[in-house]
Protein backbone atom coordinates (compact mmCIF):
# COMPACT_ATOMS: atom_id res chain seq x y z
CA UNK A 1 0.00 0.00 0.00
CA UNK A 2 1.15 3.49 -1.07
CA UNK A 3 0.14 6.46 0.96
CA UNK A 4 -0.54 9.78 -0.87
CA UNK A 5 -0.54 13.53 0.32
CA UNK A 6 -3.33 14.98 -1.97
CA UNK A 7 -5.37 18.30 -2.20
CA UNK A 8 -5.49 19.70 1.66
CA UNK A 9 -5.48 22.70 3.73
CA UNK A 10 -3.36 21.09 6.41
CA UNK A 11 -0.65 23.39 8.14
CA UNK A 12 2.58 21.91 8.06
CA UNK A 13 2.84 20.73 11.10
CA UNK A 14 0.11 18.51 10.23
CA UNK A 15 2.08 17.16 7.23
CA UNK A 16 5.19 16.61 10.29
CA UNK A 17 2.91 14.92 11.98
CA UNK A 18 1.16 12.64 9.35
CA UNK A 19 4.93 11.38 8.22
CA UNK A 20 5.54 10.17 11.63
CA UNK A 21 2.53 8.78 12.64
CA UNK A 22 1.06 7.17 9.28
CA UNK A 23 4.13 7.82 6.48
CA UNK A 24 3.50 9.47 3.11
CA UNK A 25 5.06 7.98 -0.34
CA UNK A 26 3.97 10.32 -2.63
CA UNK A 27 2.83 13.97 -3.17
CA UNK A 28 -0.16 14.31 -5.51
CA UNK A 29 -0.07 17.30 -7.58
CA UNK A 30 2.60 18.69 -6.05
CA UNK A 31 2.04 22.53 -5.56
CA UNK A 32 -1.80 22.14 -6.70
CA UNK A 33 -4.60 22.08 -4.57
CA UNK A 34 -2.81 22.76 -1.54
CA UNK A 35 -1.43 25.25 1.50
CA UNK A 36 1.46 26.87 -0.67
CA UNK A 37 4.41 28.48 1.29
CA UNK A 38 3.85 31.35 3.53
CA UNK A 39 7.20 32.99 5.26
CA UNK A 40 5.05 32.44 8.85
CA UNK A 41 4.28 28.83 7.84
CA UNK A 42 5.58 26.54 4.99
CA UNK A 43 2.32 25.11 4.34
CA UNK A 44 1.63 21.83 2.49
CA UNK A 45 4.17 22.51 -0.12
CA UNK A 46 6.84 23.69 1.87
CA UNK A 47 6.52 20.38 4.76
CA UNK A 48 6.81 18.10 1.94
CA UNK A 49 9.88 19.92 -0.09
CA UNK A 50 11.46 19.62 2.95
CA UNK A 51 11.19 16.15 3.99
CA UNK A 52 12.94 12.37 3.07
CA UNK A 53 11.59 9.55 1.05
CA UNK A 54 8.91 11.17 -0.66
CA UNK A 55 8.17 11.29 -4.44
CA UNK A 56 6.53 14.50 -6.41
CA UNK A 57 4.15 14.59 -8.69
CA UNK A 58 4.52 17.58 -11.16
CA UNK A 59 2.43 18.99 -14.12
CA UNK A 60 5.05 21.28 -15.57
CA UNK A 61 3.08 22.48 -17.93
CA UNK A 62 4.02 26.35 -16.70
CA UNK A 63 0.49 26.91 -16.29
CA UNK A 64 -0.03 24.70 -12.86
CA UNK A 65 3.48 25.35 -11.56
CA UNK A 66 5.34 28.49 -12.48
CA UNK A 67 8.97 28.42 -13.49
CA UNK A 68 11.25 30.33 -10.37
CA UNK A 69 8.41 27.57 -8.70
CA UNK A 70 10.15 23.94 -10.21
CA UNK A 71 13.68 25.82 -9.85
CA UNK A 72 13.10 26.09 -6.36
CA UNK A 73 11.63 22.19 -6.29
CA UNK A 74 14.53 21.39 -7.79
CA UNK A 75 16.62 22.93 -5.71
CA UNK A 76 15.33 21.16 -2.39
CA UNK A 77 15.05 17.39 -3.96
CA UNK A 78 16.78 15.97 -6.80
CA UNK A 79 15.49 15.60 -9.79
CA UNK A 80 14.85 11.13 -9.71
CA UNK A 81 12.10 12.02 -7.02
CA UNK A 82 10.07 13.73 -9.36
CA UNK A 83 7.38 12.11 -11.96
CA UNK A 84 5.72 14.25 -15.08
CA UNK A 85 2.17 13.82 -14.89
CA UNK A 86 -0.39 15.82 -17.32
CA UNK A 87 -3.33 16.33 -15.86
CA UNK A 88 -5.21 15.88 -18.59
CA UNK A 89 -8.72 14.81 -18.91
CA UNK A 90 -11.41 13.50 -21.34
CA UNK A 91 -10.94 17.23 -23.18
CA UNK A 92 -6.95 16.56 -24.29
CA UNK A 93 -6.36 17.36 -27.27
CA UNK A 94 -9.47 19.35 -28.35
CA UNK A 95 -10.03 22.70 -30.12
CA UNK A 96 -10.16 25.65 -27.61
CA UNK A 97 -13.50 26.83 -26.92
CA UNK A 98 -16.29 25.73 -23.83
CA UNK A 99 -17.59 22.27 -23.77
CA UNK A 100 -20.30 20.83 -21.42
CA UNK A 101 -18.37 18.92 -18.56
CA UNK A 102 -20.30 17.29 -15.46
CA UNK A 103 -23.18 19.73 -16.04
CA UNK A 104 -21.53 22.97 -16.33
CA UNK A 105 -19.36 24.72 -19.23
CA UNK A 106 -15.71 24.22 -19.39
CA UNK A 107 -13.17 26.52 -21.15
CA UNK A 108 -10.26 25.11 -23.17
CA UNK A 109 -7.58 27.81 -23.10
CA UNK A 110 -4.76 28.32 -26.05
CA UNK A 111 -2.14 27.39 -23.02
CA UNK A 112 -3.60 24.31 -22.57
CA UNK A 113 -5.35 25.36 -19.20
CA UNK A 114 -9.39 24.24 -18.89
CA UNK A 115 -10.92 26.28 -16.13
CA UNK A 116 -14.67 26.16 -15.07
CA UNK A 117 -16.38 29.60 -15.24
CA UNK A 118 -15.21 31.18 -11.92
CA UNK A 119 -11.40 30.83 -13.66
CA UNK A 120 -10.89 27.70 -11.51
CA UNK A 121 -8.20 25.24 -13.20
CA UNK A 122 -10.10 22.28 -13.99
CA UNK A 123 -7.31 20.04 -15.62
CA UNK A 124 -5.45 20.19 -18.46
CA UNK A 125 -5.58 20.05 -22.30
CA UNK A 126 -1.78 19.00 -22.76
CA UNK A 127 -0.13 15.84 -22.77
CA UNK A 128 3.39 14.98 -20.72
CA UNK A 129 5.34 15.30 -24.19
CA UNK A 130 4.27 19.25 -23.72
CA UNK A 131 4.97 19.24 -20.27
CA UNK A 132 8.80 17.61 -21.08
CA UNK A 133 8.80 20.36 -23.93
CA UNK A 134 8.43 22.83 -21.24
CA UNK A 135 11.01 21.56 -18.61
CA UNK A 136 13.55 21.64 -21.26
CA UNK A 137 13.26 24.60 -23.54
CA UNK A 138 11.63 27.03 -20.33
CA UNK A 139 13.24 25.63 -17.60
CA UNK A 140 16.45 24.38 -18.40
CA UNK A 141 16.60 20.07 -17.48
CA UNK A 142 18.59 18.07 -19.41
CA UNK A 143 16.37 15.94 -21.86
CA UNK A 144 17.84 12.97 -19.92
CA UNK A 145 16.40 13.80 -16.67
CA UNK A 146 13.12 14.98 -18.15
CA UNK A 147 12.98 11.56 -19.94
CA UNK A 148 13.36 10.19 -16.75
CA UNK A 149 10.67 11.45 -14.75
CA UNK A 150 8.31 10.22 -17.53
CA UNK A 151 9.78 7.09 -17.54
CA UNK A 152 12.16 5.04 -15.23
CA UNK A 153 10.94 7.60 -12.06
CA UNK A 154 7.76 6.84 -11.79
CA UNK A 155 8.50 2.71 -12.53
CA UNK A 156 10.67 2.81 -9.67
CA UNK A 157 8.49 4.80 -7.26
CA UNK A 158 5.38 1.80 -8.44
CA UNK A 159 8.35 -1.09 -7.97
CA UNK A 160 7.70 -2.62 -11.23
CA UNK A 161 11.28 -1.09 -12.93
CA UNK A 162 11.95 -4.56 -13.18
CA UNK A 163 10.44 -4.75 -16.29
CA UNK A 164 9.76 -1.42 -17.67
CA UNK A 165 11.05 2.32 -17.22
CA UNK A 166 14.25 1.62 -19.74
CA UNK A 167 15.54 -0.28 -22.67
CA UNK A 168 17.13 -3.13 -21.52
CA UNK A 169 17.19 -6.67 -22.58
CA UNK A 170 14.88 -8.25 -20.79
CA UNK A 171 12.83 -6.26 -19.91
CA UNK A 172 9.39 -5.02 -22.03
CA UNK A 173 10.31 -2.79 -25.27
CA UNK A 174 7.77 0.07 -24.41
CA UNK A 175 9.31 3.44 -26.16
CA UNK A 176 7.88 5.90 -28.78
CA UNK A 177 9.98 7.98 -31.29
CA UNK A 178 9.26 11.64 -31.09
CA UNK A 179 10.78 14.51 -33.33
CA UNK A 180 12.29 17.87 -32.13
CA UNK A 181 9.10 19.36 -31.45
CA UNK A 182 8.28 16.94 -28.65
CA UNK A 183 5.75 15.47 -31.17
CA UNK A 184 5.41 11.29 -30.61
CA UNK A 185 5.84 10.07 -34.19
CA UNK A 186 5.70 6.35 -33.12
CA UNK A 187 4.99 3.90 -30.69
CA UNK A 188 5.64 0.26 -29.46
CA UNK A 189 4.08 -1.47 -26.92
CA UNK A 190 6.23 -4.79 -26.03
CA UNK A 191 8.06 -4.17 -29.31
CA UNK A 192 4.83 -3.94 -31.44
CA UNK A 193 4.23 -0.92 -33.57
CA UNK A 194 1.10 0.64 -32.02
CA UNK A 195 0.74 4.10 -33.58
CA UNK A 196 2.66 6.16 -36.50
CA UNK A 197 1.51 9.08 -37.33
CA UNK A 198 2.12 8.34 -41.24
CA UNK A 199 -0.99 5.96 -41.13
CA UNK A 200 -2.74 6.27 -37.91
CA UNK A 201 -5.48 9.38 -37.57
CA UNK A 202 -4.97 11.63 -34.83
CA UNK A 203 -6.91 10.03 -31.60
CA UNK A 204 -9.98 12.58 -30.36
CA UNK A 205 -12.77 12.21 -28.67
CA UNK A 206 -15.36 12.71 -30.63
CA UNK A 207 -17.52 12.01 -27.47
CA UNK A 208 -16.52 15.61 -25.89
CA UNK A 209 -15.83 17.16 -29.20
CA UNK A 210 -19.52 16.64 -29.42
CA UNK A 211 -20.34 18.45 -26.22
CA UNK A 212 -18.74 21.83 -27.61
CA UNK A 213 -21.30 24.70 -26.88
CA UNK A 214 -19.16 27.27 -28.62
CA UNK A 215 -15.74 28.56 -30.03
Amino acid sequence: MLVSLCHTAAYAKDIYQALDEVGIDLVTHTGNGMRGIHHRDVGVLGAALLSEGLTYEIITDLNHICTDMLKIMFKLQPYEKFVLISDSNYMAGLPTGRYMRYGRAMNSHETGLIKDDHGRIMGSGKFVLFNMKQLVEKVGVNLVEVSKMASLNPAHFLKIDSFTGTLEVGKDADFMVINDEFECQLTYVKGKLVFDTETTKDFLNLEALSRRISD
